[in-house]
């Protein structure tokens, strides 16, 4: 119930959030339980997806999985010291391995590209009362959050809208006595505090934001001051109405224009005491500045602030100054937030602060007998988007775009095996896009390789405007993006030609019927494209800025609707479906970090209609996509079964493969008979490597191996029995193994025990063939039969072997026989 509701609560404030999701139960009568929850897909035909949940065995699984490794818990307080352990872990790599506090996270892959976008969060709730009381941790980690919305995670905390949200729900979206979250009567849901869903709790949540915002610069703090704030329950956030004002500015129109623009808001003590910060264009008398709520004045003011000059509206809280630009040599560490109008009602707040560089080239001087170097110091301005509205609702990061995740999306499709070669022309390529951005009416950038660009603009001479393959300026680029049509670029960063009419390929489940044109012929022609085998990156600019970038490599909802597709033909019975499968199974493995049940669910399809070799295959995808993520034993257990099958398809027609998927059976079973509790392990697990084991010593002439896996094979049947004493199959092989490595008088005692298991004469013949060749282990065999048949009850059919086996020994040797009677009665 809390994964759902957070879940939805995530996909609301951008749809590419993913979620790793695990819970952590703590009580004084037991160790802690830990449970990883996720969204995967359903087994049921009612519905998509499913939530579902898997025990994984200690808290090292979890640290595994999200590569970090705690030093030094204190079980004691585990929510507490979990809390320090996450809240200082680095995602610079020039920070791993740095001591602080005693405490110390390591990130085995902060180097790696898509983990600068991804958070970790700790919390807890308390179920239950007085002896039934739990504590219950929650550990998260939010991927795909964006590089920018990741620095302010770290560097500032206490700004993070993300982090307000997840405080929030936390502490203020479920129904909390003092001492436990509260069910209802039925104790089937968890009560809601005020009964909203989860977009009406983002919306309350940004609106305590804001009053957050309106708070530290009524408090005028400084930059240095606000990673002492929390963001915890404070009455006076919700009572501040700076939000109000921003959303009602944006919602103003002027001339039938839509409002674009930017406020850029300080403390009222910064600007009545440093008349050097601004510099002002206009600056209006003290006792007629225009008051914040009135959008209607300030709206008109805004027009020539709508980003083609430097130009700001300069406020505080409550009242607009003037207009203006901002001497950033006098900036220091004032607190400055900028509102971006971005059009009707959508619009987001920046935190802005300078990092001063100093250039690494100067000049030796001696100025009054001291000698100086001289060098040039450099204020770089950073500019850190904070939350995004769009019609009233928050977004953290929602249009699809930023820069590492261009970088990250060039180079997975051009450049993965040596992208740092070509890091400088995704730089170049990454700005283009950013120019294109800047202009007013939208526009599409393509990039393919350079083959690709010179063949597809010749095809499309006739709806564009070829030019010679050459880089564009940046200045240039807003420009001639203003061009109807698109810009077509390769990879080396030439321009092939503007006003570029794309064509493609209509197919169903492509595209977005709520988008526009210009959206949906981008990824026709992307369909195109990798109908002929052919990668691309487009960037899909529209009138408001919005960038959005395909392919979407990290769509969450498109991963599972290409996999369900995948089952789905897995399950037709048409012969024609080979060629659709293939096409969709190609597809997926474009896409970055794929939960690996997802390969598993496509792995149990297959094996459902005995297609071991593709169930094999989906297994091992899915065990690579895994890392370091614990897996079930099931899909070991998938694994090891596929192989059995695929060999026992083999036996008769090809040896070779026969027993490489036989080797393959003991190296799977391995990878989790020797890892797995006892609990966790059925005596088929044991039975089919036991199986292995035998029929791979029964194929070498290797002394010393047979030997090795004879003993193997006897304990793992020993094994087998003691978990499942009544499984008669598992006897049965035993006993096979046992009279090949000629020890007939315990294989017979198996087959005897097999035979009282199962009553339907299927062991008899054997029994009876090796004690007609071996008379003398009848006496033997006879007893345990005798002793046997007291607990599991008497076989007809043996009990009439056994007395036509005596009859004809009477006529052979009565004496046998007579004493085999007298032992009997």
């Amino acid at each position: 119930m809390i994964y759902k509701e957070l879940n939805g609560i995530l996909k609301n404030l951008n749809r590419k959030f993913h979620l790793k999701f695990y819970s952590i139960l703590l009580h004084k009568e037991a160790s802690a339980k830990i449970t990883r929850v996720k969204t995967s897909l359903s087994n049921e035909n009612t519905q998509a997806t499913e939530i579902s949940q898997e025990n994984l065995r200690e808290l090292e699984d979890v640290f595994s999985e999200l590569d970090i490794t705690p030093v030094r818990l204190d079980e004691g307080r585990l929510a507490e010291s979990l809390k320090e352990c996450i809240d200082l872990e680095r995602y610079n790599p020039a920070d791993i391995g740095e001591q602080i506090d005693e405490v110390t996270t390591v990130s085995r892959k902060n180097t790696q590209f898509g983990f600068k976008s991804r958070v970790l969060y700790v919390n807890d709730l308390t179920s239950g009362v007085g002896r039934a009381k739990k504590q219950i941790i929650y550990l998260l980690e939010i991927r795909n959050i964006g590089l920018e919305a990741s620095e302010v995670w770290h560097k500032s905390p206490s700004l993070s809208f993300l982090r307000m949200v997840l405080d929030y729900f936390f502490y203020d979206y479920f129904v909390q006595s003092k001492t436990r979250v509260v069910k209802n009567k039925k104790e089937v849901e968890l009560l809601k505090k005020y009964k909203e869903d989860g977009a009406q709790f983002i919306r309350r949540v940004a609106r305590v934001y804001f009053g957050m915002i309106q708070e530290l610069l009524q408090e005028s703090k400084r930059t240095g001051d606000i990673g002492s704030v929390v963001t915890a329950e404070n009455s006076q956030y919700y009572m501040n109405n700076l939000l109000e004002k921003i959303d009602d500015i944006s919602t103003r129109t002027y001339e039938g224009n839509n409002p674009f623009g930017s406020i850029l808001i300080m403390s009222e003590d910064t600007l009545n005491s440093s008349e050097s910060l601004v510099n002002y264009v206009i600056k209006f008398r003290d006792d007629d500045r225009i008051p914040l709520d009135d959008s209607k004045r300030i709206r008109k003011l805004l027009e020539p602030t709508n980003g083609q000059t430097n130009l700001s509206l300069i406020a505080d809280h409550r009242l607009v100054y003037g207009m203006g630009s901002i001497n950033w040599a006098d900036i220091d560490e004032e607190l400055l937030f900028d509102v971006q109008v971005k059009g009707l009602s959508k619009y987001s707040l920046s935190l802005i602060v300078t990092n001063e560089k100093l250039s690494r080239y100067g000049t030796l001087v001696t100025e009054n007998d001291t000698t100086i170097y001289k060098t040039e110091r450099k204020l770089e301005i950073l500019r850190r988007v904070l939350i995004d509205v769009v019609f009233k609702t928050p977004k953290i990061g929602e249009n699809g775009y930023t820069p590492e995740r261009f970088k990250r999306l060039v180079e997975s499709q051009f450049y993965e095996d040596d992208s740092e070669f070509y890091a400088s022309k995704v730089e170049n390529l990454e700005k283009v896009v950013r120019k294109a951005a800047e202009q007013k009416y939208g526009t599409i950038v393509v990039i393919t390789d350079t083959d690709t660009a010179a063949k597809e603009v010749t095809t499309l001479k006739m709806q564009s405007t070829l030019i010679e393959p050459t880089p564009i300026k940046l200045e240039h680029v807003r420009h001639l993006t203003s061009i109807d049509g698109a810009i077509y670029f390769d990879t080396n960063g030439n321009c092939h030609a503007i006003g570029v009419i794309l064509d493609g390929i209509a197919k169903e489940g492509i595209g977005d019927s709520s988008r526009g044109a210009r959206y949906n012929s981008a990824y026709r022609y992307m369909e195109k494209l990798k109908s002929m085998d052919k990668k691309c990156v487009i960037a899909i600019i529209s009138e408001d800025g919005m960038v959005n970038l395909i392919p979407e490599l990290d769509d969450e909802d498109k991963v599972f609707t290409l996999f369900q597709q995948i089952i789905d033909l897995i399950n037709e019975e048409d012969e024609d479906k080979i060629e659709a499968l293939s096409a969709f199974q190609d597809e997926v493995l474009n896409y970055h970090d794929i939960d690996f049940d997802l390969f598993m669910k496509v792995a149990d399809a297959h094996f459902s209609k005995e297609e071991y070799e593709d169930t094999i295959e989906f297994v091992n995808k899915g065990l690579e996509s895994a890392r370091n993520s614990y897996v079930q034993t099931k899909y070991y257990r998938l694994l090891a079964q596929a192989h059995y099958r695929a060999a026992m398809a083999q036996r008769s027609s090809n040896v070779e493969k026969y027993l490489y998927h036989m080797n393959q059976v003991i190296d799977a079973s391995n990878l989790f008979l020797d890892r797995d509790p006892e609990e966790e392990l059925v005596a088929n697990d044991f039975n089919v490597r036991a199986i292995a084991f035998h029929n791979v010593l029964e194929m070498t002439e290797d002394e010393h191996k047979r030997r090795l896996y004879s003993d193997m094979s006897e304990s793992d049947y020993d094994r087998a029995i003691e978990l499942e004493p009544s499984s008669a199959i598992i006897r049965a092989n035993r006993a096979i193994l046992l009279n090949a490595l000629g020890r007939m008088d315990a294989a017979l005692d198996d087959w005897v025990v097999a035979e009282l298991l199962e009553k339907d004469g299927t062991y008899v013949e054997k029994i009876m063939n090796v004690l007609r060749e071996n008379i003398n282990l009848l006496e033997g065999c006879y007893d345990t039969y005798e002793k046997v048949k007291v607990s599991l009850e008497d076989s007809a059919q043996l009990s009439d072997a056994f007395k036509n086996l005596l009859g004809e020994l009477e006529m052979q040797d009565p004496s046998i026989a007579a004493t085999l009677r007298d032992s009997d009665d």
